[in-house]
């Protein structure tokens, strides 16, 4: 907890702010009363209710065969990517049959997303 000495406070803060956090740590002066979030029922049945309405999120269940394989890429087009700039498929994959695989697999993923 916080010592206070005259005006100078000294202490563990973070320790002393977390218990105020808490809700278990709340008092209400009634021995028998117990402290709880009234709203935290409602909150899990939005959750529950959230997650039903959008089904299955395809960023997260994405099929593992569909991918562009980047372990190949023209050096100068990951620099750029990897950067954050925009880049042109062409110019991270510059072998034509990789290309080719690349650009089903980004329209896959287009179609998907």
């Amino acid at each position: 907890m916080l010592e206070s000495d005259e005006n100078d406070w000294t202490g563990d803060l973070s320790r002393a702010l977390s218990e105020f956090d808490d809700p278990s740590n709340l008092v209400t002066g009634n021995p028998t009363t117990t402290v709880t979030n009234v709203a935290q029922t409602v909150w899990e049945k939005w959750r529950h209710e959230l997650s039903t309405l959008g089904g299955t999120n395809p960023l997260l269940h994405f099929p593992s065969t569909i991918a562009i394989e980047l372990s190949t890429g023209h050096p100068g087009g990951l620099a750029r990517f990897f950067a954050g700039t925009p880049t042109l498929l062409r110019n991270l994959v510059r072998d034509d049959v990789a290309l080719h695989r690349a650009r089903e697999s980004a329209s896959r993923i287009n179609d998907k997303a």
